[in-house]
């Protein structure tokens, strides 16, 4: 939806290809990325080969995670929604 919050790795590079606000992906691993998309909203993940060194693992192998559930890949850019769990 127009209102969801997206997290990614660069902001307003985000809002220049799209138009649309996001956040920025923390510096940490998935426990702090999963923290802060709770904190502000957090509803989407978009990993792109330029990521945290903490997030390795997550780009490398997609697919679910506590807090995190798998959607697609397009490109090299994996796409992910923030979950309750």
């Amino acid at each position: 939806a127009e209102g969801d919050v997206i997290l990614v790795n660069n902001p307003p590079g985000y809002f220049l290809a799209s138009g649309r606000s996001s956040i920025a992906i923390p510096d940490g691993d998935i426990a702090s990325l999963v923290a802060v998309a709770r904190r502000y909203g957090g509803k989407y993940l978009l990993l792109e080969p330029s990521h945290p060194q903490g997030l390795a693992e997550l780009y490398q192998n997609p697919g679910d995670r506590p807090g995190l559930r798998y959607l697609t890949s397009v490109d090299e850019v994996h796409f992910y929604r923030f979950s309750d769990e």
